[in-house]
């Protein structure tokens, strides 16, 4: 019976060992992800010039902070400051065309609350966050789930910020996700201000 049972016992810790395994590979397969996309987004910054594309390179800062997180959907706003709006400059995902351009007050939801505290926002279920902006979702017919939120900034002053929702796997956005988002805004803030000087 004691054999059985320490059977048993060897069983259940290789069935463990297995599924702490599996959950290294895919925490060391994220971080690779955001060592190269972070990697392509600080070459980019040595090859910013006057003919640089700035469109091209906001889709490059999205593209790689989608990919360094693992986010399903993500959209890079910058605010407007004349009009004091924020508005949707790139977006990577399903809603792209219906959120291009699109406008909507500097003080609202999410991002409006990261660009007036200048601190990044970590929100695990958007339906329990009182300052959740929920029209978009009703507009585009779209559920968020988890949202997380960073500001763009270059020397002191915002330029816009940086959302990601609904990370794969319909797992949640952490710490270590927030610590890679912003550094992705970080070099955003340096390549976009380095653009806007270059620029004829």
């Amino acid at each position: 019976m004691n054999e059985a049972y320490g059977l048993r016992a060897l069983q259940q810790e290789n069935i463990s060992l297995k599924d702490e395994n599996r959950q290294l590979k895919a925490q060391l397969s994220e971080l690779r992800h955001a060592i190269r996309a972070l990697n392509l987004l600080d070459q980019g910054l040595d090859e910013i010039n006057a003919q640089t594309n700035v469109y091209e390179l906001i889709n490059g800062i999205l593209l790689a902070a989608l990919q360094a997180v693992r986010a399903e959907e993500g959209s890079l706003l910058l605010l407007d400051e004349e009009s004091q709006e924020l508005v949707f400059v790139d977006v990577v995902g399903q809603n792209r065309e219906q959120l291009m351009g699109v406008r909507m007050p500097k003080e609202q939801g999410i991002v409006g609350t990261v660009i007036r505290q200048r601190t990044p926002l970590l929100v695990e279920d958007v339906r329990q966050e009182p300052q959740w902006y929920g029209q978009v979702d009703q507009m585009l017919g779209f559920e968020t789930l988890s949202a997380l939120c960073v500001p763009v900034m270059d020397r002191g002053k915002v330029l816009g910020a940086i959302e990601l929702v609904n990370k794969r796997e319909a797992t949640a956005f952490d710490e270590e996700d927030q610590d890679v988002l912003l550094l992705v805004a970080r070099l955003a803030g340096m390549a976009l201000a380095r653009a806007e000087e270059l620029a004829p």
